[in-house]
């Protein structure tokens, strides 16, 4: 996920625009006109990149977990989703959505 995000921020994306990039926005709920958007400005850059790294050096540093570890990298992929979430969403329903999905998958872990 590093990689990939590196190569996005990289290839994709230009610091000096200060549009907000990588820009994902789609109808969610029609009845309430709820959108899915997501984004990332300059500000949500350097997170977004922090929590790659981290979460690649703990999936690193956690290799030679052998109790339950598909059940272990599932969790670090669901935070890390949850994190990157958080930091690009640019709707408010979305970023609670999010975040509430995060901390009750901290709390009932």
């Amino acid at each position: 996920e590093l990689l990939l995000t590196t190569y996005a921020f990289c290839y994709h994306f230009q610091s000096d625009d200060p549009l907000i990039k990588l820009v994902e926005d789609y109808k969610w709920i029609d009845f309430f006109d709820f959108h899915w958007r997501l984004g990332i400005d300059g500000l949500s850059l350097g997170p977004i990149l922090l929590t790659g790294l981290i979460t690649t050096l703990a999936t690193l540093v956690a290799w030679p977990v052998t109790r339950d570890s598909r059940l272990f990298h599932f969790f670090m992929l669901a935070m890390y989703s949850g994190q990157i979430g958080s930091f690009s969403s640019r709707d408010l329903l979305l970023f609670f959505i999010i975040w509430e999905y995060q901390w009750n998958l901290i709390i009932h872990t």
